[in-house]
C-alpha cells in the first residue's frame, strides 16, 4: 500500500482532508478531490485522486507544443460519511501511483492554497496593516511544510476586500466611509 492506509475515523470531512492533505504532503503525492457525491442534502461520498491523474484535454486544435502535470496516475481513494456514526472514514481503490514521489512540493497547486486558518489569520493581520510579505512569514514560521507563495496572500487579500465591499467600487466605499463618518467635505478644497 502506499501509505495512505488507515483504520482511523475523521469526525469531519474538515479532518479527513486535513489529514490526507498532510500524509500526502509528507509522501510526496499531492490529493485532490475528483468527485463528491451528495445524498439528502449532506456530502456521503468523496472519490480522491492524486493531482496527476487523468488525461489532459485541449480544448482547441494547436500546433503550439503544450505540456501538463497529468500522467493518468491511477492513485485513488473513496472517504465515506456513515450517518449512523456521524463520522468519515477512508478506503485506498486498487491501483498505486505511476509516478516516482515528488521531491518539491513548490509544484503542486493544491498545495499551495491557503487553510481556512491561514485564511482568518491574513484577515487579521491585513486589517492591522501587516506587509503581505510579513503575513507570508508568519504563516510559513507556523507551519513549516507551507508552500504558498505571495500571490496567494495577495489573493486572499483581494477576496477579503471583495467581501468587505459588498461588490462596491474603491471610490463608492471610500465616500461611503466618509458620510459615516460625518465627515465634512466642504471644509476640505481642491485644487
Amino acid at each position: 500500500m502506499s501509505g495512505f492506509s488507515t483504520d482511523q475515523v475523521f469526525k469531519s470531512r474538515e479532518e479527513l482532508m486535513e489529514w490526507v492533505r498532510n500524509t500526502g504532503r509528507s509522501l510526496g503525492y499531492a490529493i485532490v478531490t475528483k468527485r463528491s457525491k451528495a445524498k439528502n442534502g449532506y456530502v456521503s461520498k468523496v472519490v480522491l485522486m492524486c493531482d496527476r491523474g487523468g488525461v489532459y484535454k485541449s480544448d482547441k486544435d494547436s500546433s503550439r507544443e503544450t505540456s501538463t502535470r497529468k500522467m493518468n496516475c491511477p492513485f485513488e481513494m473513496v472517504a465515506k460519511f456513515s450517518k449512523k456514526n456521524g463520522s468519515w472514514t477512508l478506503k485506498e481503490k486498487p491501483g498505486e501511483h505511476n509516478h516516482p514521489p515528488g521531491e518539491y512540493m513548490e509544484g503542486h497547486p493544491i498545495l499551495k492554497r491557503l487553510t481556512p486558518n491561514e485564511h482568518q489569520l491574513v484577515a487579521e493581520l491585513t486589517g492591522k496593516g501587516v506587509f503581505p510579505k510579513d503575513i507570508l512569514g508568519v504563516i510559513k514560521e507556523r507551519d513549516e511544510n507551507n508552500v504558498s507563495i505571495i500571490k496567494n496572500i495577495y489573493n486572499a487579500r483581494d477576496k477579503i476586500r471583495a467581501t468587505d465591499h459588498k461588490g462596491k467600487s474603491l471610490m463608492e466605499v471610500l465616500m461611503s466611509h466618509l458620510n459615516d463618518k460625518s465627515i465634512n467635505q466642504s471644509k476640505y478644497t481642491f485644487c
